[in-house]
């Protein structure tokens, strides 16, 4: 191919016509916007491109290839670490968030598929009418960040004191490669194969997670499957030394009870607490109530963390907070007690636990 076809704008114009007008943009508003994360901004890329299945993000990868042009993977766009900025010009972005189909649930083999657009609050709602979810099942931003995104950085949050981070509960892969070829990890690449195990020769799974997107594009992620757990308990901890606080979410990992366990400094405290403004507070008080498992323990919940207000926060050094699920509530109270003693040995005294309930 002549030197003067492999440049962005003649990638632009052959993708115009792959993807058709919806699907490539050259707009100077929607180049900046997609170009930068929520706290760097990037050289401003030369186009976006948006492919809605799997055969066009091939076609686009395969064109961007024989052209040598660099294509940025982009997902929900809540990267704060130069995810996928561009750090030179000639480059495009690739916008997964079309790539936002689930493609299978299956409860009788516990597996899910899913397109690398799909966020994290759209799969769990998806899997709660079956009552299942993943063990790692996102990170705080999951009302939006893409779940290609989070196996690209291997976040970890909700689940991961107990299962680990994203890519531990990941069965297969399947990724587009530099030159447009797809491929699929696990028993999953192998003829007719259905994606229910992971370790079906060399652990290919596991070299696209946590590879920010240098290997491959990943098109589709299965997950293993659990029940949805049948009862949780939290709790919080105001700790006055820093070395006190990381004592005690130590020891506690340690007994490998807690599904979540995290802390705050005080200088983050008061940003999250300022941040937020009444209409969050009527809309995390709502969730609290609904996500009881019955309206009078709704009700009541509700009602401990309206009374708390944030007030109880202001005086508070180092906070630490923590969830316990299981399947039933006498077991989970069970566990709840060894950590909530974890923390009366190292000095940390039990606080209001609105944190962990509105974050849940």
């Amino acid at each position: 191919m002549p030197d003067d076809l492999k440049t962005a704008s003649g990638l632009s114009g052959v993708l115009k016509q792959q993807l058709g007008e919806a699907g490539l943009s050259d707009d100077a508003v929607d180049r900046e916007f997609m170009s930068q994360d929520i706290w760097h901004k990037g050289d401003t890329a030369e186009f976006v491109a948006s492919p809605n299945s799997i055969e066009q993000l091939q076609a686009t990868v395969r064109a961007a290839h024989e052209r040598e042009i660099s294509l940025n993977p982009r997902g929900g766009g809540y990267s704060y670490t130069k995810g996928y900025t561009p750090d030179r010009e000639n480059v495009g972005i690739l916008d997964m968030s079309k790539l936002a189909e689930i493609v299978e649930i299956n409860t009788e083999d516990m597996y899910v598929t899913v397109q690398a657009g799909v966020t994290w609050a759209q799969l769990f709602e998806a899997l709660k009418p079956h009552n299942v979810r993943t063990p790692f099942w996102g990170p705080l931003s999951g009302i939006g960040s893409t779940i290609g995104g989070g196996l690209s950085q291997n976040n970890a949050f909700f689940g991961a004191g107990k299962y680990g981070t994203t890519g531990d509960s990941v069965l297969s892969i399947a990724v587009v490669l530099a030159d447009g070829t797809l491929v699929r990890t696990g028993t999953a690449g192998t003829q007719n194969g259905k994606p229910f195990w992971r370790h079906y020769g060399p652990d290919l799974t596991g070299l696209f997670c946590g590879d920010a997107g240098t290997l491959g594009y990943k098109a589709e992620i299965t997950f293993r499957l659990i029940p949805l757990p049948k009862a949780e308990e939290t709790a919080s901890f105001e700790f006055e030394s820093r070395d006190a606080c990381a004592e005690a979410m130590a020891q506690m990992m340690r007994e490998d009870i807690a599904c979540e366990i995290f802390g705050f400094d005080p200088n983050l405290t008061k940003v999250r607490l300022a941040r937020a403004s009444l209409v969050s507070d009527a809309k995390a008080l709502s969730n609290v109530i609904r996500g009881q498992g019955s309206l009078l323990k709704g009700l009541r919940e509700g009602a401990k963390v309206a009374l708390a207000g944030r007030g109880f926060m202001d005086k508070v050094d180092y906070s630490l907070h923590i969830c316990v699920e299981g399947r039933s509530a006498t077991g989970v109270k069970e566990d709840i007690q060894v950590l909530k003693q974890i923390a009366k040995g190292l000095g940390g005294k039990e606080i209001e636990n609105s944190i962990p309930k509105i974050i849940r």
